[in-house]
């Protein structure tokens, strides 16, 4: 099997199976066996929403698990990945696709929190959106929505380039992809949350994500670029 990755946060290795096409991940890190039981169990949740591919999905589907090892094998799904470093209004057409994915499939009384939705961590194909990546997942939060933010934010904050504005077309883009978010919170009878009020949510909960929490882009926004994003929020 070769090694695709190492995550030095939580110690967990990615190796890909090519013979068997599925992807192992091992650890033996106390956080990093809790992913892998949050992934399995998000997975699991999510694929069990998805009747397309939910049958051969699950019977490859696996996890050995105890207090000091933890292994899981993930299926290998087709499909192609998007840079999250793209311009958002070269990004818009996945980001919807992305935003009716979740939608569609977390029901407002009927979700699982992701914890980690980004562009990165979805795989397209001419029929389907997937979404993958689940070491970060639970039930305990129940504020629908959250995902939803963090995968637009996430794609505001590589689209400023690490400059104090955004290009026309990106600031149109932005505009026009969080009217859309606005509307599917209403359509849900749900409050949408203000950029503000999402880092006060993530710090609030950290363990969640633990020494992972630093390297959320929605937590590294400048003063000058959360006076845009503001604006951005009030429709202007």
């Amino acid at each position: 099997m070769k090694v695709i990755t190492y995550s030095n946060l939580n110690k967990i290795i990615i190796r890909y199976d090519n013979q068997e096409k599925l992807y192992v991940k091992t650890t033996y890190d106390e956080k990093g066996i809790q992913n892998l039981q949050n992934e399995f169990n998000g997975l699991k949740w999510y694929f069990s929403k998805k009747p397309e591919i939910r049958d051969s999905f699950l019977r490859i589907l696996k996890i050995k698990s105890n207090q000091n090892f933890a292994k899981i094998e993930i299926p290998f799904i087709e499909g192609y990945k998007i840079s999250v470093e793209r311009d958002i209004s070269k990004n818009k057409f996945f980001l919807y696709k992305a935003i009716n994915e979740y939608v569609n499939i977390s029901k407002q009384n009927n979700f699982r929190f992701h914890g980690d939705f980004s562009m990165g961590n979805l795989i397209f194909n001419k029929s389907n959106t997937y979404i993958i990546d689940w070491e970060h997942s639970n039930d305990e939060i129940k504020i629908w929505g959250v995902d939803i933010l963090n995968i637009f934010f996430e794609s505001l904050f590589f689209s400023f380039k690490k400059k104090d504005y955004l290009s026309k077309k990106n600031l149109k883009s932005a505009i026009e992809i969080y009217q859309h978010i606005s509307n599917v919170f209403s359509d849900s009878d749900k409050k949408i949350m203000t950029l503000k009020n999402l880092i006060i949510f993530y710090r609030k909960n950290s363990h969640i994500w633990g020494l992972s929490l630093s390297k959320l882009p929605v937590l590294k926004f400048n003063e000058n670029q959360l006076k845009i994003i503001k604006s951005i929020e009030n429709g202007r």
